[in-house]
């Protein structure tokens, strides 16, 4: 949580021209049921003293009507700010209303005694999707997907990017372009270096950039297992989504591999390429002479990502496989995808 408060500490400075100090970190004496998911300081603005309280997700708090906000005011007699990436509109309003202030570190803050409030736009109307916003190129795709998944919440530079997704140091500086244009990332200079940091939380990315990311894997085809020999194959698609929901496991596995650095060297990796069968060809997993709609017992579907995806315990990643090509309209799986869209995003913070 240390760069939770370093992050709002800033943010008061710079936005209000006030100087926060914390005079001591009181992290031990919450409660027990969010001693491990937030922290809590003691800080000094202009001679009075608050207890910022920093919590990675603010439904922790929500539970009980905010009873643990409550207990926390009622034994310390501080002025409770809380502190977060990201605080529903409900939540807003139910912490004000019992005289309570909180800070979104670069975005909004209500501090009550002190008469501090930024964003007078606070609850907005959700940002609407402009058809006419291109889609980001593949790689920005991909850094946007790991973000979605919890991935890159801090600081990272060109050489994190370059080894992700194995690519060189101008794709790195395209997709950095490209990213900082629309916004959705900021740039910090660390001596020679820069370092780069998203600007904005994740909910609001998926609100209104999901419509945007290009195509991050091929859609499905029948392989043969034999052929999968030696590849890194995980579960995606119907077997991916059977493991988070209460969907049936599909007759037939359903499995994802991504492409090599040497399978993608001089191959160009472009929305025409990730739709046609373009890379099934280059790992050599089709069978010229059969018919790809015949199914035999050997075979199971398989899709292809031209980068890594995040895989956990061999699954495909809750977000990647949300954002995936596979038959989501199928009755039987349709409502299990809606159900995991749903998860996916309540889990955005």
């Amino acid at each position: 949580m240390d760069q939770l408060i370093d992050e709002a500490i800033s943010y008061i400075k710079t936005t209000f021209f006030l100087t926060p100090i914390v005079r001591e970190n009181i992290s031990n004496e919450l409660p027990f049921q969010i001693k491990n998911k937030s922290s809590a300081y003691v800080v000094e603005i202009n001679n009075n003293l608050f207890l910022f309280l920093c919590i990675e997700d603010i439904q922790y708090l929500e539970v009980n009507n905010f009873l643990h906000l409550k207990r926390i005011y009622a034994k310390h007699q501080l002025p409770v700010i809380v502190v977060a990436k990201y605080i529903t509109d409900s939540s807003m309003k139910k912490i004000s209303a019992i005289g309570m202030g909180w800070v979104i570190p670069g975005s909004f803050s209500l501090i009550p005694s002190l008469f501090i409030h930024k964003g007078g736009d606070n609850f907005k109307k959700p940002f609407q999707f402009i058809d006419k916003d291109k889609p980001f190129g593949i790689i920005p795709s991909y850094l946007i997907a790991y973000y979605l998944s919890g991935k890159y919440s801090g600081f990272f530079n060109s050489l994190d990017i370059t080894n992700t997704f194995g690519v060189s140091k101008m794709a790195a500086s395209r997709t950095f372009k490209e990213l900082l244009e629309n916004g959705i990332i900021e740039r910090f200079e660390q001596g020679r270096n820069n370092e780069f940091r998203f600007s904005i939380t994740r909910r609001e990315t998926w609100d209104r950039y999901r419509n945007r990311l290009s195509s991050l894997c091929t859609g499905f085809l029948p392989v043969s297992e034999s052929k999968l020999s030696g590849l890194d194959s995980f579960y995606s698609g119907e077997s991916a989504l059977a493991k988070y929901s209460l969907l049936s496991s599909p007759l037939v596995k359903h499995l994802g591999v991504y492409l090599k650095d040497e399978d993608r060297y001089m191959r160009p990796v472009t929305p025409a390429t990730i739709d046609g069968e373009y890379f099934f060809k280059v790992m050599r997993l089709l069978d010229e002479e059969k018919n790809p709609s015949y199914f035999d017992s050997n075979e199971c579907m398989v899709q292809i990502f031209p980068y890594p995806p995040i895989i956990e315990n061999h699954y495909l990643n809750k977000v990647f496989l949300v954002l995936s090509k596979f038959n989501k309209y199928d009755i039987r799986v349709r409502s299990s995808y809606s159900e995991l869209e749903d998860m996916v995003y309540n889990e955005l913070n």
